[in-house]
């Protein structure tokens, strides 16, 4: 059985997907992703059970502060964290992230994909 704690990862850029999935994987996570989120986003999250999600803003179908409102208005995942990993970063958007119960909104180009993962992991392992 697998026992890294998983990170589902909403982002539609492969390359930093890649870079991530190399960071998370060295700090013992297991990185799950997705490019697209769908009606069917929160069967998608209770099914893989994630310890926590980074949800880029800028996403197909669903925008992400979209995303995050469905998310936290179900039972069975308003619980798991959130983090806003984007690079809109205007008061309004932290503001409305902040509100719909993201725990933290990071600015992709402000950190590096280690710093990332250690933000990640202070808010898993309290």
């Amino acid at each position: 059985m697998d026992d890294k704690r998983k990170v589902l990862m909403y982002e539609t850029d492969q390359y930093l997907v890649d870079m991530y999935k190399i960071n998370f994987k060295k700090a013992g996570f297991k990185l799950l992703h997705y490019n697209k989120t769908s009606k069917n986003l929160v069967k998608q999250v209770i099914k893989i059970n994630p310890d926590i999600i980074s949800m880029d803003l800028m996403i197909e179908e669903i925008d992400g502060f979209k995303s995050i409102q469905m998310l936290k208005n179900d039972e069975k995942t308003k619980n798991i964290p959130i983090v806003i990993l984007s690079n809109l970063g205007q008061d309004d958007d932290f503001k409305q992230g902040e509100e719909l119960g993201a725990v933290k909104y990071l600015i992709k180009a402000k950190y590096t994909p280690k710093q990332i993962v250690n933000e990640f992991k202070a808010i898993i392992i309290k």
